[in-house]
């Protein structure tokens, strides 16, 4: 949780305060994220939250009504979404008695306001956008907005999203920079939040479709070419991030599905296969990924031929990183190690696992995969047509773009050679063994408290294939579980 070198908290908070900046989230979040607390302090009229490493003031969540409290002024809706339960106060409107009083006597004869309906009744679904705020010793949601879902699935696709975004947005370890499309027109100041609109206007961009999100939260974000990156950053940690974020956005959620369902039998018409699965010949065959990789080991040679190369081998012994066989090895080996070593370390992490599918023979590859006229980005898009959408534009600079056709070339993979494949962990792959988890053991709905570590023991004993996965992605199909049952 830290800044970007140019922000200040007050810039923090008066971005916190925009539409754009808020975020859907499960309730469960709500609590558990920390007050910026910098000065020793929280300032609940000032002060902001951190959701992990994105800072917050207004959240979306949606659940169902389990309790309605009334009063003059205010009315308390209980919200459960299956994770936890959280109040959410909406203040009544205005009367026109308080607005429209000329002396004490006329305001307090008209101060009370006439009978509120209630939005909505227990047991339905509610989409709700609020400010958090501290209520004794735990946190309540002051309410813009209250509204109810059109259909039951709005909570299921919420789910979705937010896991999305914990992934994509949330849980990423950098400092935050404020949006550079922020716009002030749409402020939710204090007063806009204290006395919200009717229910029919939407108080906030988001309230009309639960699967519409703040911009600034869902974008792709997209990776810096290979070609734009300083010498500093061409290093095997930067080339394993490069390859994890291929590998998580170039594909939708695959699901976990039987092997069975691939099985034909010779009375049925054959069915054109597609691979959802990333082979070793794949991933070095994408153009931006194989410019990186080259520019990876090449930086690395420079570095180990300076006179200060032995210390700063030395001091990185703690880490296992990238190791060349041998200084005479080709350039394409060493590329091509680069990735086996990236695949197993992300292995090792949890961010991939074997795809159990059998796959397709691949297609013949003998030409390069890079010639000297390779430096646009169109000519990349042509031959990968994911690349473009997860990587920038290369550097204008047509040398940091080319890779020797000695280096690019890429011997034929044997046609019936039977080639590993993986693919990146989500909760859309963990959903169905996660279920079929519980349901075994009685699990369903909020019934019993799910730990996820026992889940997660349970789930690395039934596959070998699961032995990486971590609690975080196990959390995240379990989840999707748990509310999905709570709709049936």
């Amino acid at each position: 949780m830290s800044l970007g070198p140019s922000l200040t908290e007050r810039e923090i908070y008066m971005w916190t305060n925009t539409a754009q900046a808020t975020a859907p989230c499960l309730v469960r979040d709500v609590f558990s994220m920390k007050e910026n607390d910098s000065e020793g302090q929280f300032r609940p009229n000032t002060g902001f939250y951190w959701l992990k490493y994105i800072p917050c003031r207004t959240v979306l969540i949606i659940g169902v009504v389990v309790g309605i409290q009334e009063s003059d002024k205010w009315t308390v809706y209980t919200v459960d979404d299956s994770m936890a339960v959280i109040e959410c106060i909406l203040c009544h409107p205005l009367s026109n008695g308080n607005l429209g009083g000329t002396n004490k006597g006329t305001a307090t004869s008209l101060s009370r306001p006439p009978s509120f309906t209630p939005i909505t009744a227990i047991g339905y679904l509610v989409q709700v956008i609020g400010k958090v705020a501290p209520f004794r010793d735990t946190r309540q949601i002051k309410a813009a907005s209250i509204k109810p879902c059109d259909s039951t699935n709005d909570q299921w696709i919420h789910v979705k999203t937010v896991v999305e975004l914990h992934k994509s947005k949330y849980a990423i370890p950098r400092p935050f920079q404020i949006p550079t499309k922020m716009d002030s027109d749409k402020l939710m100041t204090h007063d806009s939040l204290k006395h919200p609109l009717p229910v029919h206007v939407p108080s906030s961009p988001l309230t009309h479709s639960t699967t519409s999100v703040p911009s600034s939260l869902v974008d792709l974000p997209k990776f810096l070419h290979p070609s734009r990156l300083h010498m500093a950053d061409l290093t095997d940690v930067t080339f394993q991030s490069y390859l994890e974020h291929y590998i998580q956005h170039s594909l939708g959620d695959v699901p976990c599905c039987d092997l069975s369902e691939e099985i034909q039998t010779l009375d049925e018409t054959p069915q054109v296969f597609t691979s959802r699965g990333f082979t070793l010949s794949h991933l070095r065959r994408i153009p931006e990924l194989a410019l990186l990789a080259n520019r990876v080991v090449n930086a690395e040679l420079r570095r180990r031929a300076r006179p200060d190369a032995e210390k700063e081998k030395t001091d990185q012994t703690h880490r296992k990183s990238f190791e060349f066989r041998s200084r005479h090895t080709p350039q394409c080996i060493k590329m091509k190690h680069l990735f086996m070593w990236a695949i197993l370390k992300l292995y090792e992490e949890g961010s991939i696992v074997l795809y159990v599918r059998p796959l397709p023979p691949c297609g013949s590859a003998s030409k390069p995969l890079f010639n000297a006229t390779l430096t646009s980005a169109n000519s990349a898009q042509r031959d990968t047509p994911f690349s473009s959408v997860v990587f920038s534009s290369p550097d204008s600079v047509s040398s940091k773009s080319i890779i020797p056709q000695e280096d690019a070339y890429l011997s034929d993979v044997p046609p019936y050679e039977e080639d590993e494949a993986y693919v990146p962990v989500t909760a859309a792959l963990l959903e169905q063994p996660v279920r079929e988890i519980m349901s075994a053991r009685g699990i369903g709905g909020k019934s019993t408290r799910v730990s996820t570590e026992d889940i997660a023991m349970h789930l690395k004993k039934l596959d070998s294939r699961w032995a990486c996965v971590t609690l975080q992605a196990v959390e995240e199909a379990i989840d999707i579980v748990v509310v999905d049952e709570s709709l049936l």
